[in-house]
């Protein structure tokens, strides 16, 4: 899929070794600064020998309409249409059609839903993958940004998938340093930790262990270090230091985006995009309705007993 003003084409399953996908950039946008500089304290973990299923996953609870999905990193998506009834929060809302394909964005903050365009923000939208998006603290850029007042705090357990939480990856040697950040929810960042462990960690390159986002204490991450949002803006990727200045531009038409710094390892930054895209956890399937496994168990019980 095209990622604009940062992906090639991509083709499916394509490998890390020797991905490409980044377009170079000349200028500036601040270097990433390196070693974890402004993450919570977590324990770093080692690159190289994790080994992680592709297909690991869970359950996630649409906490509007109260379906529960089988949610994986091998899943397509396709969760079925539906409208969120009267009586329940997002009341009129469409939830699920959301698939693998159509997870990519862009680096503006409402992007990554299905058929694309350029709103900005999240307002009033629907969740085509389940999952809510993620949440910037008020004060850090124009009011499209903030959406907490209409998707709960940042630390809600409520939220599809459980609390925010951040994973750091980040190059403990080489130069220039850098240090990419993934916001998601609690269930994707476990296994957005998993898999980049497992497909883009070297020696240099470590990947930290997911940590909660505090939303009282120091900011880690600014909106406008945002360089690829991912499932309906659920999932971002961000780069200490970039700053790209067009995500304060609320007219259109909006000003480009800035250039991504100059030196970063493309073929890293590729792995690292990639693999979110292609293993991100996506809900799929009809909703799981305990019930019915009850009914069966009750009905083979009775047939059990009745040829005794």
């Amino acid at each position: 899929m095209f990622v604009p003003f940062i992906s090639e084409s991509r083709q499916q399953e394509r490998p890390c070794k020797g991905a490409q996908i980044i377009f170079p950039r000349k200028g500036g946008g601040g270097g990433g600064r390196g070693g974890g500089a402004r993450s919570s304290s977590s324990k770093s973990s080692s690159s190289s020998k994790s080994s992680s299923s592709s297909s690991s996953g869970s359950t996630v609870k649409d906490a509007s309409s109260g379906g529960t999905f089988r949610a994986s990193s091998s899943s397509n998506g396709g969760v079925p249409k539906s409208t969120i009834p009267q009586g329940q929060p997002f009341a009129g809302r469409e939830v699920g059609g959301g698939t693998r394909s159509q997870v990519y964005g862009t680096s503006v903050y409402g992007s990554g839903y299905p058929g694309g365009g350029a709103t900005r923000g999240v307002a009033g939208r629907g969740f085509p993958f389940v999952y809510y998006p993620i949440i910037w603290p008020v004060g850090l850029g124009p009011a499209y940004l903030y959406s907490s007042t209409e998707y709960g705090s940042m630390n809600d357990a409520k939220r599809p998938g459980g609390p925010l939480v951040q994973v750091a990856i980040y190059n403990s040697s080489a130069e220039p340093r850098f240090t990419y950040r993934v916001i998601s929810d609690r269930d994707t960042g476990k296994s957005v930790y998993s898999t980049l462990r497992a497909r883009c960690a070297k020696d240099s390159v470590r990947v930290d262990l997911p940590v909660a986002i505090n939303p009282n204490g120091t900011v880690a991450t600014r909106p406008s270090e945002a360089i690829q949002y991912y499932r309906a803006s659920s999932v971002v990727l961000t780069l200490d230091g970039y700053n790209n200045t067009a995500i304060y531009d609320t007219t259109e038409p909006f000003d480009p985006s800035a250039p991504l710094p100059s030196g970063l390892n493309l073929t890293e930054l590729g792995c690292i995009n990639n693999t979110i895209g292609d293993t991100v956890l996506l809900a799929g399937g009809n909703t799981i309705r305990p019930q019915t496994t009850l009914t069966l168990l009750a009905f083979v019980v009775v047939w059990i007993f009745s040829r005794l």
